[in-house]
């Protein structure tokens, strides 16, 4: 955000690229731990193969592509957020200066909320336990019921 003499007040922490690649990593780091925590080594390994083999590749792709994702989601919203209040301000810098204070606020506390639920999304995802499926078992007939 720039003041009237031009000079920067402050600057969003996830304007930064590394920033946001720092927070989408502890991201990544935490989504095995707590998977590997709740289902075991074995069975969180077992969740990239199903429903066959062939998927392992594809799922360790969607979870690299995953934390991309989450990195450049959250540097593009804030730093288009950063760039349009520098644009209004060299237009009118005499109105828009709390307006748009406010509105990037909004807009970062809008960002964090999302990070954070995706971040929760992929947490549960991975601490999710499947059981097995039972296998149909035919009715008995309890022979002390019958008459």
């Amino acid at each position: 955000m720039q003041s009237l003499h031009g000079n920067s007040r402050y600057t969003s922490p996830t304007g930064s690229l590394s920033t946001t690649a720092a927070l989408a990593l502890s991201v990544f780091v935490a989504v095995p731990v707590f998977g590997i925590g709740k289902q075991g080594w074995l069975g969180y390994i077992k969740t990239y193969t199903q429903p066959t083999p062939i998927m392992l590749p594809f799922n360790i792709i969607s979870e690299l592509s995953r934390t991309l994702a989450l990195a450049v989601r959250l540097f593009g919203n804030m730093m288009s957020g950063a760039m349009i209040v520098g644009i209004l301000l060299t237009i009118v810098p005499l109105v828009f200066p709390i307006v748009m204070t406010a509105l990037g606020l909004l807009t970062g506390m809008v960002q964090a909320y999302i990070f954070t639920v995706l971040a929760g999304v992929y947490i549960a995802a991975a601490t999710l336990v499947t059981k097995p499926k039972e296998s149909p078992q035919s009715p008995t007939v309890d022979s002390k019921t019958t008459h």
